[in-house]
């Protein structure tokens, strides 16, 4: 029989409900007092699943805890347990109140879906590097943008301007920077530089979406090609429902949005330099598919062979013979 508790997450606290009573405990490296409790209440951790929400770099030091105490984790996706607490509810919200709506998570998971924390620190460190280049992209856009605004401002400040710009020059210098370490720290890896190598054989990919591509496939090894569609937000999306009868398919958007973001160049590049992502790009539009549409489904596709050559351990080649079924790699 399974015993559970649930956490929920803060930067400075866990507010953990263990089925009879709610407690509270320090979000600190190694979490001892945690473990000290857990110990004294449940002698051997073989038959626990902790149940919490994912909330990036705060739920590191509870990840890391239970990796090393070998405990079982349920992970719950932040929409699931929003949408859960309206079904329950909830009007209230206290870290209290939603480690009670986490813990009526264990009525409806699958005990399989319970798992070891597995961390492997090239991966976590990948995708620090990754996380980083994200950001000051989206800031040097934002100063950009802010630039071009101003520019149809009469009589703005031309000091302020030229600090601007500075700012922005230097934001792209740093985006190098961190492009450059990332490249260096994949190359000093023999596993990541030879998944790197071989992304890398693929027409249309470059390092930047090499790196970006290499950081999901690590992080998601045992993902299949519907849940790495997914993990980029390519997969599709329909609404029918209300005044919705006839909505359209899109993409859902969901998952890491800085790889859609730098596979769009090397997408444009494919479909004139890849011959199996220009013959299926060129096939859409003859079906008269919008070339924004065509252009997402290539980029669909281009994943779909980089996640098979990243799997077959192999650079990629036309001579499908050699590397087994046309599905495997480019399906």
């Amino acid at each position: 029989m399974n015993h559970y508790i649930s956490v929920d997450v803060s930067k400075q606290t866990l507010s953990v409900f263990d089925g009879e009573k709610d407690l509270t405990f320090k979000n600190k490296r190694g979490l001892s007092a945690l473990k000290k409790y857990l110990k004294r209440k449940f002698k051997t951790f073989d038959d626990l699943i902790v149940i919490y929400e994912a909330t990036g770099v705060y739920s590191n030091y509870l990840r890391d805890f239970c990796s090393s105490e070998r405990i079982r984790v349920f992970m719950v996706n932040p929409k699931k347990s929003s949408n859960l607490a309206k079904v329950l509810g909830n009007r209230s919200k206290t870290d209290k109140i939603d480690a009670r709506m986490l813990y009526a998570f264990k009525n409806i998971i699958d005990e399989k879906d319970a798992k070891i924390p597995e961390i492997d620190e090239a991966v976590v460190k990948l995708s620090k590097y990754l996380s980083s280049y994200e950001l000051i992209i989206k800031e040097r856009v934002a100063l950009s943008n802010h630039i071009k605004a101003l520019r149809y401002v009469k009589d703005a400040p031309k000091e302020m301007l030229k600090e601007l710009k500075r700012l922005r020059d230097k934001e792209k210098g740093l985006e190098k920077k961190i492009l450059d370490e990332a490249e260096r720290y994949v190359k000093s890896n023999e596993r990541l530089n030879r998944g790197y190598h071989n992304l890398l054989s693929i027409p249309g990919i470059g390092r930047v979406s090499g790196i970006a591509l290499l950081s999901v496939f690590e992080k998601y090894k045992d993902a299949n090609r519907s849940q790495i569609t997914a993990l980029l937000g390519l997969d599709p999306t329909k609404k029918e429902s209300g005044k919705s009868v006839n909505g359209k398919r899109k993409i859902s958007k969901g998952g890491k949005g800085i790889v859609r973001t730098v596979l769009f160049f090397p997408t444009m590049s494919a479909i004139q330099h890849n011959k199996i992502l220009k013959a299926f790009y060129k096939g859409l539009l003859e079906r008269h598919k919008l070339k924004k549409v065509a252009l997402i489904a290539a980029m669909k596709r281009m994943v779909l062979i980089a996640h098979g050559v990243y799997r077959s351990e192999k650079p990629f080649t036309y001579d499908y013979e050699k590397i087994g079924r046309e599905e495997k790699i480019c399906a």
